[in-house]
């Protein structure tokens, strides 16, 4: 006597229990996640690699006259690439009135101009890659001290004015009685 001979088991697989696998939902699904990671492969392509070596100053938008139009450039030394530089400030009849060009350093390196009259003067940056263009309006501020101080208080006292590195000073001389 011994033991029956042991029954061996079929698996039966999905298809033959007559259980389909879910694809009625899943194409769309895969095709907009296809759709999706060609379009950003697409983009990234595109773009580029970011080139970031020389970063500039933005100028303030607005100043009084006499304020300073501050520039400055900085090179990033991790991002690598050409360190040159050039920027031109040109008043409002569009000439230059400040130029300024060179290799960008390690540290920030600023430059001030200071303007003597109102309208909107352009920084223009032009640097490895790219150029960008800033407007700083330049008003008549009336506090004392300022060239536009003049009008205001012209005729009671006299205002220092810098003219070409000299300063003047601008008023009119006492009554003599």
């Amino acid at each position: 006597m011994g033991r029956p001979p042991a029954r061996r088991e079929e698996r039966m697989t999905a298809p033959q229990l007559g259980i389909r696998p879910p694809t009625a939902g899943t194409r769309p699904i895969r095709t907009r996640l296809t759709v999706v990671v060609l379009m950003s492969l697409l983009i990234l392509a595109a773009m580029g690699p970011a080139r970031a070596d020389v970063l500039v100053n933005k100028p303030r938008g607005r100043v009084c006259v006499g304020e300073a139009i501050k520039t400055g450039v900085w090179y990033q030394a991790y991002s690598g690439g050409p360190r040159w530089f050039e920027v031109r400030i040109l008043n409002p009849r569009d000439r230059v009135v400040f130029s300024a060009r060179g290799r960008a350093t390690k540290q920030w390196r600023y430059s001030k101009f200071y303007p003597q009259r109102t309208g909107v003067f352009r920084t223009v940056y032009r640097v490895p890659g790219w150029q960008a263009r800033f407007e700083t309006r330049v008003r008549s501020c009336g506090r004392r001290g300022s060239p536009a101080g003049l009008a205001a208080y012209g005729s009671l006292i006299p205002h220092p004015i810098a003219c070409r590195g000299k300063v003047r000073l601008v008023g009119i001389p006492p009554l003599s009685i």
